[in-house]
């Protein structure tokens, strides 16, 4: 049978240049040509042999600097080798970089058909797969948005999706696969493994062993450019794990065991293993130990540096109990090392949906050495996490799913999902009325409208701290901008339900409900005597803040000051095409809008043309912040709440970013300047930040 692939010999080598190197014909004139000469060469490859059939997929592990991607290039035809021989028989479709061949400034629709004709489709062929292409990466809405505005994970799905309908029959991968949710790298990996089937040779390159080891056929470990082991996955997989392994324990110092805080306890060479140059000195599952299949979930790692650090590699996985992981990822999978100055600080990792079946997890935290030599600090299987799933079968993914009928049956009804829910005490005096008025209330009584980063999370805190919880409802629902064509009675059972004495509440907080310029008027003609709260922050801390947010998030690729210059240009006409298309969502306009969140006498103007005044509670946040009790006081007031000894509530607190510079800072406050004082004039109170 005729190889798919075939490296023999394979040598690769890089020169190496003086500092002081002419960079123009003037200079080399002017200092003489021998200056242009290489000093010295280096192999990043050297002596590679392999070979691939059709069907079969080969793994390469390695560490940073091995030649892993080097190789990859190689086999894909990028760049010329010194020494040896490759032979690729049939058309390639290749991941060789995340979102390589992509132009920021087309939009991801451009990009799709840019791509394909690069790989070797004409464009009616691309035509004609479009539609494919952009289902598989589940990118429709955000499809004739510019590239640029794509987050890391975004670019991978549709990099990966434009890669395997090219009807590729050699598919070259490099280590991006963990890049987005759970549900999408399992599809991901379905999909890889039905093009084995269907005979495509394939090359993967990952840090992951244990993916290496289910899913290939064949590995080959790469160290400094040459081969290590070659052969049956397991076998090389457990070499190159038993190789970082022994490095990490001979650098591990002797401790005594250490209590973390949820109060599980670490000990050296059992469940906390590295060197402690960079030590993690707690690891946070946000919002709760305890969530939904299919909710977000931020991992924040909190880590001390006694000496600064040039670069290192944070890493995450989460597996079960019998130690199967589940998800693996790491800083460098996204192209970025991380350098550690001296002190403190944290991480955060967010999932934008975590689909997994229903059981006890563990998180996972590790911080490595740049080229995977060691980790410098791993905690595996301390920190918990329970997912809770309507589905109970064995299965590791749970995915959002229905099934589709087709035929004649009858069909039996199964009682709605029970949301986490809180009996009454039935020896309260009004137990009767509450209970009727918990039957027959549909109509929510307060919002909390936001705005972004202005505290609203800590707000709906002390309310969830002080009232009696009877039903807990969405924490931020998103009904009246993104979930309006489902209808008020969907709305409805989405409330949180509370009790206060023999008063029911029902309300919720969404912070983006503000901003947006259909919202005002849809809670006018659903509810026009609901009452409203909204917490405001100094709108320059509040666009710095809102920054870092969509930087952490991968939203964001411009620093700060090209951000705000592009943000004209970034909503131009959004807020035309919301208001002419009901069901239109504009990333733009949620995720890019860091001044023009802070204009907010406009907004309050907006809300005031539908509410009088006396329906709106403003607030500052830095009150609340300052004196939590007496605002949280003004808040039960307006909600005709009587007030009694409120509980200790830990307020979240402003993230640790980094400071803005000085010269932006000043130039926002003028910008900001008059509009603060045309709203300070509005309302009749100080709203200046001065």
């Amino acid at each position: 049978m005729r190889q798919a692939i075939v490296v023999k010999g394979l040598g690769k080598r890089f020169n190496s240049y003086s500092a002081d190197r002419p960079f123009t014909i003037m200079e080399a004139a002017l200092w003489g040509w021998r200056r242009m000469k290489p000093q010295a060469y280096f192999w990043a490859l050297r002596d590679i042999s392999f070979s691939v059939s059709p069907g079969e997929m080969l793994g390469i592990l390695g560490k940073n600097g091995a030649g892993k991607s080097t190789l990859l290039q190689l086999v894909g035809g990028i760049g010329r080798a010194e020494e040896g021989t490759v032979k690729v028989n049939g058309r390639i479709g290749g991941l060789l970089d995340l979102g390589a061949g992509f132009h920021s400034d087309l939009t991801g629709r451009e990009n799709v058909f840019v791509g394909a004709v690069v790989a070797g489709l004409t464009r009616r062929e691309a035509a004609r797969r479009f539609d494919d292409i952009v289902e598989f990466a589940e990118l429709e809405q955000f499809i004739d948005s510019p590239m640029r505005t794509y987050s890391t994970g975004m670019q991978m799905r549709l990099a990966f999706s434009v890669a395997i309908h090219t009807d590729p029959e050699v598919l070259l991968v490099d280590e991006h696969l963990s890049v987005g949710d759970v549900a999408f790298q399992a599809k991901c990996l379905n999909k890889i493994t039905e093009f084995k089937t269907k005979g495509c040779a394939i090359v993967l390159i990952s840090h992951n062993a244990g993916q290496i080891q289910k899913l290939c056929d064949r590995a080959l470990w790469l160290k400094s450019g040459t081969i290590m082991a070659y052969g049956e996955p397991e076998v090389v997989a457990g070499q190159y794990l038993s190789e970082m392994r022994a490095e990490t324990e001979k650098r591990t110092p002797m401790r005594p065991p250490e209590v973390t805080s949820t109060g599980s306890e670490l000990r050296v060479n059992e469940n906390r293993f590295g060197s402690l140059e960079v030590e993690i000195t707690d690891v946070k599952v946000l919002p709760d130990e305890e969530i939904d299949s299919g909710d977000a979930v931020t991992i924040e790692i909190h880590y001390s540096v006694p000496k600064q650090i040039s670069a290192a590699i944070f890493g995450v996985t989460i597996s079960r109990e019998d130690g199967q992981n589940c998800f693996d990822t790491n800083t460098n999978q996204m192209g970025r090392l991380v350098p550690l100055v001296k002190g403190e600080g944290k991480i955060r990792l967010h999932l934008d949906r975590l689909d997994l079946g229903n059981g006890q997890y563990y998180v996972n935290a590790g911080v490595y050495e740049k080229n995977w030599a060691y980790a410098y600090d791993y905690h595996w299987h301390v920190y918990p996490l329970y997912v809770r799933s309507t589905v109970h079968q064995k299965t590791i993914l749970c995915p959002p799913y229905h099934w589709e009928f087709d035929g004649k049956m009858q069909l039996l009804d199964l009682p709605e999902k029970i949301d986490k829910a809180h009996a009454l005490n039935k020896n309260n005096p009004g137990y009767a009325k509450i209970s009727t008025q918990l039957k027959a209330k549909q109509k929510p009584d307060f919002l909390i409208l936001g705005a972004q980063k202005c505290s609203a999370e800590s707000l709906y805190g002390y309310l969830d701290n002080y009232l009696q919880m009877i039903k807990e409802g969405a924490r931020q629902v998103h009904f009246f901008e993104l979930n309006f064509e489902r209808g008020v009675e969907w709305y409805s059972k989405q409330l949180t339900r509370s009790v206060a004495g023999e008063k029911v509440l029902l309300w919720e907080m969404t912070p983006y409900y503000i901003y947006h310029p259909l919202v005002a008027e849809r809670v006018y003609k659903c509810f026009p005597d609901v009452k409203l709260i909204v917490m405001l922050r100094n709108p320059v801390q509040r666009a710095w803040l809102h920054y870092n947010l969509e930087v952490a998030v991968g939203c964001e690729k411009l620093d700060f000051e090209k951000a705000i210059a592009s943000e004209g240009d970034r909503l131009k006409g959004e807020i035309e095409k919301i208001k002419a298309d009901d069901g239109y969502y504009s990333f733009n306009h949620q995720h890019y809008s860091y001044l023009s969140r802070g204009i907010y006498v406009e907004q309050i103007k907006n809300w005031l043309d539908y509410f009088p005044k006396e329906q709106l509670l403003i607030l500052k946040s830095e009150d609340f912040q300052k004196d939590s009790g007496k605002v949280f006081s003004r808040v039960l007031d307006f909600l005709d709440i009587s007030a009694s000894a409120v509980k200790e509530y830990q307020s979240n607190s402003v993230e640790d970013y980094s400071k803005m510079p000085e010269a932006i800072e000043q130039e926002l406050i003028g910008y900001f300047e008059p509009y603060n004082q045309e709203l300070s004039e509005l309302l009749k109170e100080d709203f200046s930040w001065s």
